[in-house]
């Protein structure tokens, strides 16, 4: 369905529930994303070993997109968009900073809180980190002296107290220790020290955000199991998360970040690869972040829930319908995103014929499945400028109650499934239960205040069975 996740809001669907960082169902690969401007990296002979992936928000549009840097040269190269399996021809922004050939290593992060990320080196023989506040050549803006020199620890960056300004920490793989900066002086001591993971494994360290609350944490790479161990707390203990995530005997690099605009208040980043041999990124991306009109209002280790904007109502009144001639032109109509179900649900003729519904009088006898859009074409949303309302009153395994109250004829529909068992009497008078809008249930109403009583009766099984519509 091209439409996609734009659906769940006309279907009724109130919340998604997702499990933390959306695990891929198998530990592999599930989403490669090549380089944009991978022409450009062809070019330049971008290849060797010599590449090291960096991401971030390079110009504030809230989207984390793809960098490298040239150990070689220490040559930077920045895009703006995501691009495609196929890449683009994107030129990256090109810029050279440190001093070339030194072994300094690349980083990026917000250091100013200006929601740029822009680029950093460290330089382990003298424990320094050089850090710039824009993207481009120049001397540095800010030199932290952090951590003792000569030691093998790789650098890292987050904003780890959630205030919006990205500072530095240091990870060492011999004893697994993480050593974190919280602000960002010229100079400092320890300030967050603790123990993750076990020593000497070859991990390689992440941070990001895992669970949305504005503070970046820690993780770890295994690269011999392809597997993410992830912490919601900068602290020692068992992973919060882990992410079966890779490919086995394969150098892949980790990277985290936000690939799709952030939903709402609630923004995650997850966990990605990046094969430095192919030039290319493997991103972990959620199917329906960005897709849906969403808030965040849980997370935890159990997992996350998005509350769905503006669902459909389990029951609501509509002024009019659409008639199809087939139930295929009904679900086609219905997940057209053109088609608006607050203001008419779409019957089949067929259906109309059968229960006897002399609903349009008209149907114009077509066959190729287009709609014909009869009634009165009120304009008004549910509930608010044409003041209709249905309220469930009651409920059971088979039956249901709403109380409608229209200004004038209309439909009701409810957000349910169709059965041919169910009936329906409006203050006591028989009335046929149609399928709307594909799969749904819905009867015709009158103007004016309406007790309507649905149960259902399955015609497919023999009486005395015990089943459910």
């Amino acid at each position: 369905i091209d439409s996609g996740f734009d659906l769940l809001p006309r279907v009724g669907i109130t919340h998604i529930v997702v499990p933390p960082l959306v695990k891929p169902l198998v530990p592999t690969v599930d989403g490669k994303w090549n380089i944009p401007g991978r022409k450009v990296l062809e070019a330049t002979d971008l290849s060797g070993g010599y590449l090291v992936s960096l991401v971030g928000d390079w110009d504030g549009d809230g989207q984390d997109t793809a960098g490298l840097c040239d150990m070689r040269s220490n040559t930077f190269y920045l895009w703006n968009s995501k691009g495609s399996d196929e890449g683009t021809d994107e030129a990256p922004v090109t810029f050279q900073f440190g001093v070339a050939g030194k072994g300094w290593m690349p980083l990026s992060g917000d250091w100013n809180g200006d929601k740029v990320d822009t680029i950093g080196m460290y330089d382990p023989a003298a424990g320094e980190f050089h850090l710039r506040n824009s993207n481009g050549s120049g001397p540095d803006d800010l030199v932290i002296r952090y951590g003792e020199p000569r030691k093998g620890w790789i650098p890292l960056a987050g904003d780890w107290d959630g205030d919006g300004v990205d500072t530095v920490g240091l990870y060492d793989p011999k004893e697994s220790i993480f050593d974190l900066k919280s602000h960002l002086e010229a100079d400092g001591l320890t300030e967050e020290k603790f123990q993750f993971g076990s020593p000497n494994q070859g991990c390689i360290p992440i941070a990001g955000d895992w669970d949305g609350d504005k503070a970046d944490s820690i993780g770890l790479y295994n690269s011999k199991d392809s597997v993410f161990l992830l912490k919601n707390l900068n602290a020692a203990g068992p992973p919060d998360v882990t992410v079966p995530y890779g490919l086995t005997n394969r150098d892949l690099k980790p990277v985290s970040g936000n690939w799709n605009k952030a939903i709402s208040s609630g923004r995650f980043d997850v966990v990605g690869l990046f094969d430095p041999v192919a030039a290319e990124f493997y991103l972990n991306v959620p199917a329906f972040f960005g897709a849906v009109k969403a808030d965040h209002v849980y997370s935890g280790a159990n997992g996350n829930i998005f509350k769905v904007r503006n669902p459909i109502p389990r029951a609501y009144i509509v002024p009019t319908a659409e008639v199809v001639n087939s139930s295929k032109a009904a679900f086609l109509r219905f997940i057209d995103l053109g088609f608006d179900p607050t203001q008419a649900v779409v019957v089949e003729s067929d259906e109309l014929k059968r229960a006897e519904v002399n609903y349009p009088a008209d149907t114009g006898g077509s066959t190729t499945g287009e709609t014909r859009l009869e009634g009165n074409n009120n304009s008004g949303t549910i509930g608010r400028q044409d003041e209709s309302s249905a309220e469930i009153s009651s409920r059971s395994l088979n039956t249901m109650t709403v109380r409608v109250d229209s200004p004038r004829d209309g439909w009701l529909v409810v957000a349910e499934s169709w059965d041919k068992g169910w009936t329906a009497k409006v203050d006591g008078k028989p009335e046929p239960v149609l399928p709307g809008n594909y799969a749904f249930r819905t009867i015709r109403v009158p103007a004016g205040q309406h007790t309507v009583e649905l149960v259902c009766r399955p015609v497919r099984f023999a009486l005395g069975s015990v089943i459910t519509c």
